[in-house]
């Protein structure tokens, strides 16, 4: 059963959503040929120091890292 809360939650969403998707629509089209760089592209890299599962960000270099085995 649908609790009043999760309702009114619920209705306060879609009313956000629905305020923002024109210019959500807007800003996707202003960047519709923006190209990312080849080095921010996902790749295998070497990468030790972390435990396996660990997500390592270097915000100085604009690089994540997701630390595999």
């Amino acid at each position: 059963m649908i609790s009043r809360r999760s309702l009114i939650t619920g209705m306060g969403v879609a009313a956000a959503a629905a305020a923002t998707t024109p210019a959500l629509a807007h800003h996707t089209a202003k960047y519709k040929n923006f190209q990312v760089a080849r080095k921010y592209m996902p790749q295998t890299v070497r990468f030790t120091g972390y435990n396996p599962g660990t997500i390592v960000v270097d915000p100085r270099n604009h690089f994540l890292y997701l630390v595999e085995s």
